[in-house]
């Protein structure tokens, strides 16, 4: 049981991880399209 737990918390851990990666990744990449439309006017 007390495995079990750890698992889903590990994995959900997992999860938040990725998707803080995903989401700066998303991120930067709009902050750098709006960059370039600056530098590009």
């Amino acid at each position: 049981m007390i495995t079990l737990f750890i698992e889903i918390t590990d994995s959900d851990f997992q999860r938040q991880r990725n998707y803080k990666i995903f989401q700066r990744k998303r991120y930067s990449l709009v902050t750098k399209y709006i960059i370039e439309k600056i530098l590009f006017l």
